[in-house]
């Protein structure tokens, strides 16, 4: 499995909302209303919530030589540009240090010298990997491991949020041996079960020449950029703008009734189908008769194991009034 197509993936989600947020309904329920927004300006906050969710439970069925490969460094002619020490389980191991560009991303490996196991790997983002636990001797090689029911190897994978440096998803990837064919097949079970809920409060810095930025963000934003973390038709123009019209299949429309921040709202519901870089993204838009974006929900699978939700809602803007 490709450890960093996770990142990349939430990377993308991310891009697409703005911001994933879920909102835990504690106000006083108002009836009726709408909401209004109008242009970000400078100094504007919008702020939220978020929940995102990273779920696994697969197995695959695969040569014994190949159940331990995420564990093992394999990648051919790279040389070390320093040794270092590691500890695991209370022992320090000498370690090469590799770096390795992957999507243009410089990647820092930790690999044990005798053995070339994986300790650990920094992305240049902050996102990184680290060897928490695992059945084998981490001193032998993959070829004098035995591999029986039960031999298992776990990481602690955190990602940071793009724009949101404050912010990862954190889960642990546990891998196990279930089964041992007669041949040279074995069964490897993954499973993740992490999640994670905070608050953001994303303040306009600057507006230059069509470049919108937050304060502690160096990402630029277009205005529907900018706006698409409260207004449908700006999140939708920024969906257009980076993946492509025809990136989008628009699915069903209808309405509903959902609790929002601002109280209850009959809302438009819009679901549809975004090609994010290769990848299926499955996603419903709940917004107001004046366009004020309340609600984004997005899930999709990330390379046929992981299972990733995000939920957003919009607590609170500058831009957005209640009439």
């Amino acid at each position: 499995m490709d450890k960093k197509i996770i990142v990349i993936l939430i990377a993308a989600i991310v891009i697409v909302a703005g911001v994933c947020v879920y909102f835990a309904f504690g106000q006083g329920e108002k009836l009726g209303g709408t909401e209004a927004y109008t242009d970000i300006k400078v100094g504007d906050e919008i702020k939220n919530d978020f929940d995102v969710t990273l779920t696994a439970d697969v197995t695959v069925e695969l040569p014994i030589s190949e159940a331990l490969s995420g564990m093992y460094f394999q990648i051919v002619g790279a040389t070390p540009i320093y040794s270092t020490l590691k500890t695991f389980n209370d022992k320090v191991y000498e370690c090469f240090v590799y770096d390795i560009d992957e999507n243009g991303e410089i990647a820092e490996y930790y690999v044990i010298e005798d053995s070339g196991v994986i300790l650990g790997v920094s992305y240049e983002d902050g996102t990184n990997y680290k060897l928490t636990g695992t059945s084998c001797d981490v001193t032998k090689t993959i070829e004098e491991q035995e591999v029986t029911v039960g031999t298992t190897f776990t990481y602690l994978m955190r990602a940071l949020i793009p724009g949101m440096e404050a912010v990862a998803v954190e889960g642990y990837s546990v891998n196990t041996v279930t089964e041992i064919g007669n041949g040279d097949n074995c069964k490897l079970n993954t499973t993740m079960n992490s999640e994670n809920k905070d608050m953001l409060t994303l303040k306009l810095a600057s507006i230059e020449g069509g470049v919108y930025k937050f304060e502690g963000n160096d990402n630029e934003y277009t205005k529907d950029g900018a706006m698409s973390y409260y207004a449908y038709t700006s999140c939708l123009n920024d969906i257009k703008e980076i993946y492509g019209e025809d990136s989008i299949v628009m699915g069903k429309k209808y309405s509903e009734k959902i609790v929002t921040a601002y109280g209850n709202r009959d809302v438009t519901v819009q679901e549809m189908n975004v090609d994010v870089f290769g990848t299926d993204t499955f996603i419903k838009f709940y917004y107001g008769s004046k366009d004020v974006l309340y609600k984004t929900y997005m899930e999709t699978a990330v390379d046929d194991v992981f299972e990733l939700t995000l939920i957003v809602d919009l607590v609170g803007s500058d831009a957005v009034k209640a009439l």
